[in-house]
C-alpha cells in the first residue's frame, strides 16, 4: 500500500534535505514579476518587532530516492527560488562584512552527505538535473561571482541568474543602512528560516508522487493544463524512455513557445485532427486525456504519442507560416491568416490531412481557405462552423484515395456550399464597404483581382501583390465628392450610400490614384487603363487580345461604362457578384 506523508516544513527545516529536479521537469520559468513578489511578500509578513507569524509559500510533492535524496515531482520553481534567496542573503552579508558568516545558513545551501558506501560525498541542497540550467545554480552555490554569458544561452539559465541578481539588489534596497543592516539582514533570515512555512508531500515512489501531482493539480489552478497534460505521459512512461520523452515534449515546446502559440489550443486542435470521435470537444483537453475511454491513446506507448505531438507542432507552426507540409509556401494557407490574422481554427483540418499525397493536401487547402472565408463572410456562428470542422477531421483523416478525397469534397464541402449558395449571392449583390472588416474587404478585392489576371494571363499571382501598401482601395465615386460630382449624379439624395457599394471600389495603384484623387469619372476613366490589373482596367476600357485567347475569355462578362451613374455601380455589383461565385466556387 502506497504511503503519502504531508509535513509542514519550516525553511529551515525543508533544506536539511537533498533534493534534485530531474532531466523530465518543466524548467525554470520564474521571472523579474514572480522573484519580486516572492521576496516581498514575505519581506511584508516579516516583522522585526513582536511575536512574528507563520507565512505559508505554498507546496511541493517529493518521492524519495536512494541515499535519502528527494525528488522534486512539483514545486521546482518555488523550492528553487527559495535555495536562490539563501544564496543571496549568504552572499550579501559577506559583501558588507567578510567575518559575517552564518554556519547554518551555508550549511542549507550545500553540505556532507554520506554514499551508499559510508563514504562522505559532498553535495549541494538543490540539484537541477534539466541540461537548460547550464549548471548556473552551482556556480552561485559555490560563490562564483562572475557567471559567463556562455552559460547564460538558454532561458532557464538567465532567468536563475536574474533572480539571484533580483534577490541581492532588493536585499540591498530594503536593508540599507551599513551600521544596522547585519543585525536586520540576520533577523529577516531567521524568520524566512523558521516562520516561512511550506507543505512538503512525500510518497515512496515516482508514480505515488505523480499521481498525488495530478489529483492536486487537477483543475489546473496551480499549474498550466499543458504540464498537467505532460506529467500525464510521464506516469505511464518507463523509466528508461524519460530522456527520449523529455527531449520531444522539450522540442515540441520550444516550436511552440518561438512561435508565440498557445500550447492548450495547439493540443486541442491536434487532439480533434487525430483522435477525437465526437462532433465536438470542450475546451478542457485535460479532462479528455483523463477519459477513460481516451487513455489508450497516449498511454499504451506514451513517447510515440508525444513525437507525434511534436510532428504535428512542427506542421502546426509552418500552417501559421503559410507553409505546407513540405515546409514549402503555400498560397491557400497563407491567405487564411490574411482572412483574420488570428484564424488558427482551419488548421485543425489542415492537420487531419497531413498524411494525405502533396498534390490532394493543396487542394483541401483551397477548400479550407475558400468555406473558411465562406462561413466568416455570412457570419455563421464560431460554435457551428467549428462543429462542422471537427466532423470533417474525422472524415478526412481516414481518406486514402484520390476517389475518396473527391467524394469528401462531393458529400461535405460542396453540401455546405448549396446550403450558403443563396446567402452568398444575396450577400455579395448589397455587399458594402462597411458589411465586412476592411482586412476582408482588401481580401475580398484582391481575390477578385488576382482571379481575373491569373485567368487573363494564365500565371499565377501571389494575394500578397494586391495587398501591399503601394495598392489603395479606390472609390470610382470619391469618397468625398466635390460639389459638381454631387450634383451631377443620377441619385443625389443616395450618393453617400453608393459610394460604399462593392460595385464602386476596386484596387489601384498607389500612385495612379494620388494622380486622380476625387476627380470626377471623366477624368479618372481615362486613368484606369494604365493599371495592370485586368479587372481595374475593365471600368473603362473592352479588354481583347486575338481570338478566344485567355484574356478575352476572362474578360467575357465584363462590361465597360462610359458615364458612372447608380445603374453603373449596380450592374458592376451584379458582374462583381458573379465573378465571386467563380473565386470562391459556389453553386
Amino acid at each position: 500500500m502506497a504511503t503519502i506523508e504531508s509535513q509542514d516544513l519550516s525553511i529551515g527545516k525543508l533544506f536539511n534535505d537533498f533534493y534534485i529536479v530531474p532531466s523530465y521537469q518543466r524548467e525554470y520559468v520564474w521571472e523579474d514579476e514572480h522573484v519580486k513578489d516572492f521576496f516581498e511578500d514575505i519581506h511584508n509578513e516579516f516583522s522585526e518587532d513582536g511575536q512574528p507569524s507563520d507565512y505559508f509559500i505554498g507546496s511541493i510533492i517529493v518521492c524519495e530516492e536512494q541515499h535519502g535524496l528527494y525528488e522534486v515531482i512539483d514545486g521546482q520553481q518555488r523550492i528553487t527560488t527559495a535555495y536562490i534567496l539563501l544564496c543571496a542573503i549568504r552572499d550579501y552579508l559577506a559583501s558588507i562584512s567578510s567575518r559575517e558568516s552564518i554556519e547554518k545558513l551555508n550549511s542549507q545551501i550545500a553540505s556532507t552527505d554520506i554514499d551508499e558506501d559510508g563514504n562522505d560525498v559532498f553535495r549541494y541542497r538543490v540539484k537541477l538535473q534539466y541540461e537548460d540550467s547550464r549548471g548556473v545554480l552551482e556556480k552561485i552555490a559555490n560563490k562564483e561571482d562572475q557567471i559567463s554569458e556562455r552559460s547564460l544561452d538558454t532561458l532557464s539559465s538567465k532567468n536563475i541568474a536574474n533572480s539571484y541578481y533580483i534577490f541581492k539588489r532588493l536585499l540591498k534596497n530594503e536593508f540599507p543602512s551599513e551600521d544596522l543592516v547585519i543585525p536586520q539582514i540576520k533577523r529577516f533570515y531567521a524568520y524566512l528560516n523558521k516562520s516561512v512555512i511550506l507543505v512538503r508531500v512525500k510518497t515512496d515512489t515516482r508514480g505515488d508522487a505523480l499521481r498525488v501531482f495530478a489529483t492536486v493539480n487537477n483543475r489546473g489552478v496551480n499549474l498550466e493544463a499543458i504540464d498537467l497534460v505532460k506529467n500525464l505521459m510521464f506516469m505511464k512512461a518507463k523509466t528508461k524512455e524519460y530522456d527520449r520523452l523529455k527531449l520531444y515534449w522539450k522540442n515540441m515546446a520550444d516550436v511552440l513557445f518561438k512561435s508565440k502559440e498557445k500550447p492548450m489550443r495547439f493540443m486541442r486542435y491536434f487532439i480533434i485532427a487525430f483522435y477525437n470521435n465526437s462532433d465536438s470537444l470542450k475546451s478542457d483537453i485535460y479532462g479528455w486525456f483523463l477519459n477513460s475511454k481516451n487513455q489508450d491513446v497516449y498511454q499504451k506507448n506514451p513517447v510515440n504519442f508525444v513525437n507525434h505531438l511534436l510532428l504535428g507542432s512542427k506542421y502546426y507552426v509552418d500552417f501559421v507560416d503559410g507553409k505546407s507540409i513540405n515546409e514549402k509556401y503555400n498560397q491557400n494557407i497563407a491567405n487564411i491568416r490574411k482572412i483574420s490574422s488570428s484564424a488558427r481554427m482551419p488548421f485543425m483540418v489542415l492537420l487531419a490531412g497531413t498524411r494525405l499525397p502533396l498534390e490532394l493536401f493543396s487542394e483541401l487547402c483551397k477548400h479550407v481557405e475558400n468555406i473558411f472565408f465562406i462561413f466568416l463572410f455570412l457570419r455563421e456562428s464560431t460554435s457551428s462552423f467549428e462543429k462542422i470542422f471537427i466532423r470533417w477531421c474525422f472524415q478526412i483523416r481516414n481518406i486514402k484515395t484520390k476517389a475518396e478525397f473527391d467524394d469528401f469534397v462531393n458529400t461535405h464541402i460542396n453540401t455546405q456550399k448549396i446550403r450558403l449558395a443563396e446567402r452568398f449571392n444575396l450577400s455579395f449583390s448589397n455587399l458594402e464597404e462597411s458589411s465586412v472588416p476592411k482586412a476582408q474587404l482588401r481580401y475580398i478585392l484582391a481575390k477578385l483581382t488576382q482571379y481575373l489576371d491569373e485567368n487573363a494571363y494564365e500565371s499565377d499571382r501571389d494575394l500578397s501583390i494586391y495587398l501591399s501598401k503601394s495598392v489603395e482601395i479606390e472609390h470610382i465615386l470619391p469618397q468625398q465628392p466635390k460639389a459638381a460630382i454631387k450634383k451631377t449624379f443620377d441619385k443625389p439624395d443616395e450618393i453617400e450610400g453608393y459610394i460604399k457599394k462593392l460595385g464602386n471600389l476596386t484596387l489601384l495603384e498607389k500612385s495612379i490614384n494620388k494622380s486622380i484623387g476625387n476627380k470626377p469619372f471623366e477624368e479618372k476613366k481615362v486613368e484606369y487603363p494604365k493599371s495592370q490589373y485586368i479587372l481595374t482596367r475593365s471600368i473603362s476600357e473592352k479588354i481583347e487580345v486575338g481570338k478566344n485567347t485567355a484574356i478575352n475569355r476572362a474578360t467575357a462578362n465584363l462590361q465597360p461604362f462610359d458615364e458612372w451613374t447608380s445603374e453603373s455601380i449596380e450592374q458592376r455589383q451584379k458582374m462583381l457578384t458573379e465573378l465571386a461565385k467563380k473565386v470562391w466556387e459556389m453553386p
